[in-house]
């Protein structure tokens, strides 16, 4: 007895108002249901006459295609096909609407609708055929199929179907009366309970309503202490519930807050703050749901520059790349234009290309582009290996980063006069694990860690850009030494053909004046002999 009492007293407002408001419910589903059964009713009746309305167009479909084909039979004149013509563009609407509203009702053999459809087209179209024998003069043909009389196989097959049809159609409208005459029988006990039973339950539900006002104040003092715990916290830690539109108030504030919040995150801006989040109260905003936001904030704004930082390096390969292609006839042109672009596009001052010599006799760097420099470092054009801090560090294929430049090593001049950097980067240049050359750039400012990592990832574009060029500065100077030797070998030939034609007219003036001597000499003898 207890324990129902208790129970009661707990939870007897809820049982109170679930048990109103599930007769309500009850009556409210009823009600709609013996709606549901007249429409369905009258819906049921209104399927039946328009099936049987249906019905009469199919039979009048039929009707005039036998029609239509008759009199076109017996005279054979377009103007008596106009039945037939009609039916062919009927029928097919009709018997679509016929299976239509039978799915609709639920016929539980869809497939006999079918065949009745099958069985009426292909009489449809035996007609037309029949009609075109008729042009063609086959009565041969015409007469066969009269003796298989179609139309009467297509009279008992649609007959029978449509028996079933009616028959299905009565058994459903006697169904749903039962149902609706069941449903206005239920509809009526659950309203009599409902007045019955739900006066008294709202009277005790009233009575119990008074007794929960006592705990509100209750309530709402726990409430704003979660808000101040798990939303956020103002600094006012004094509980107060007199005026509970306050509270509520408060809560709802610190929601749209931080929806705001949340909402400047998701349109890109990492620099919101939390409206009434000041030093003060900060301490008190660490793991509740302002604290966890801003943390959120703190590492969005991580990724956006990573993200930041990632563009601007591909952008920065994809510029090194368009240089490369557009300067590749000659190493000193390439390393200016590369240069002058990295050196702008780090925002540094000053920088420099050095590459190795093409003598393996006397292997040393050289400067082929500069930007920026002093007098005194481009006079410095050749670079011994491992001499200097360029010359270390080709020799030793690493990158090297001063944030304490030597003085006097290099100076960069600006309007205010000339200066020592205070950050030098030198990168090696390697290609296919080999060093090719370094490139040096100063700046006044250090460079950020993704900056030396851009350089150093373009090193290896540049270092490939340059050995292609000087693969293809050796190509030309070999072709221009081909193109030499064969002009020489060409002139030689001449030579030796103008040589060749003067000895062979020395020849034929040898062999002309021998013969003239052979002449002479026979002439001699000729005259010797007379004598």
């Amino acid at each position: 007895m207890k324990k129902i009492t208790r129970f009661f007293q707990e939870k007897g407002i809820m049982v109170g108002i679930v048990t109103i408001a599930g007769l309500l419910l009850l009556n409210a589903v009823l009600t709609y249901q013996s709606r549901q059964g007249v429409l369905a009713y009258n819906e049921g009746r209104d399927r039946l006459r328009n099936i049987d309305k249906i019905v009469q167009n199919i039979n009048t479909d039929v009707k005039n295609t036998d029609l239509g084909f008759r009199g076109f039979y017996i005279v054979p004149e377009d103007k008596f096909m106009i039945p037939y013509t009609h039916a062919v563009t009927s029928h097919k609407q009709n018997l679509d609407s016929l299976e239509s509203l039978l799915r609709a009702q639920g016929y539980p053999h869809p497939e006999e609708a079918r065949q009745v459809k099958q069985a009426i087209s292909e009489y449809i179209a035996t007609m037309g055929r029949m009609i075109e024998w008729k042009r063609q003069g086959n009565e041969e043909a015409i007469l066969e199929v009269f003796q298989k009389d179609p139309g009467y196989d297509l009279y008992m097959s649609y007959t029978a179907f449509f028996k079933k049809v009616d028959l299905f159609l009565a058994e459903s409208a006697d169904l749903q009366e039962a149902h609706y005459k069941a449903g206005i029988k239920m509809l009526l006990i659950v309203q009599v309970l409902l007045i019955g039973l739900g006066l008294p339950i709202l009277i005790w539900v009233v009575y119990r309503l008074n007794q929960v006002a006592q705990s509100r104040h209750k309530l709402f003092a726990e409430l704003a202490q979660s808000n101040r715990q798990y939303i956020f916290s103002d600094g006012n830690t004094e509980a107060t519930v007199q005026n509970e539109q306050s509270i509520i108030n408060g809560i709802i504030g610190n929601l749209q807050t931080a929806l705001q919040f949340i909402h400047s995150i998701t349109n890109g801006n990492y620099q919101v703050e939390w409206s009434g989040l000041n030093a003060s109260n900060q301490h008190l905003n660490q793991r509740n749901l302002a604290g966890e936001l801003l943390q959120m904030r703190d590492q969005m704004q991580q990724v956006k520059a990573a993200d930041e930082r990632r563009l601007w390096a591909t952008e920065g390969i994809s510029k090194v790349s368009e240089i490369t292609r557009l300067h590749q006839n000659e190493v000193k042109e390439l390393s200016e234009k590369l240069l002058a672009f990295v050196v702008k596009y780090l925002g540094a001052n000053q920088g420099g290309i050095f590459i190795l010599s093409e003598d393996e006799n006397d292997p040393h760097l050289r400067m082929t582009g500069c930007y920026a420099y002093d007098k005194k470092r481009i006079l410095e054009q050749r670079i011994e290996i491992g001499s200097g801090m360029v010359g270390q560090a080709y020799l030793e294929g690493e990158t090297v980063r001063l944030r304490e430049v030597p003085q006097q090593y290099v100076n960069i001049t600006s309007g205010l006069g000339e200066a020592t950097p205070g950050y030098l980067l030198i990168v090696p240049l390697k290609f296919n694990e080999q060093v090719l050359g370094v490139i040096e750039v100063a700046s006044f400012k250090e460079l950020a860690e993704y900056q030396a990592n851009f350089v150093e990832e373009i090193g290896e574009a540049i270092a490939a850009a340059v050995s292609m060029v000087r693969t293809k500065e050796q190509t030309q100077h070999l072709l221009e030494q081909m193109r030499g030797q064969t002009e020489q070998m060409s002139q030689q030939e001449e030579e030796m053909r103008q040589n060749m034609e003067e000895l062979i007219a020395t020849q034929e003036e040898m062999e002309r004046k021998a013969k003239e001597y052979q002449e002479i000499i026979q002439q001699y003898e000729t005259e010797r002999e007379k004598a």
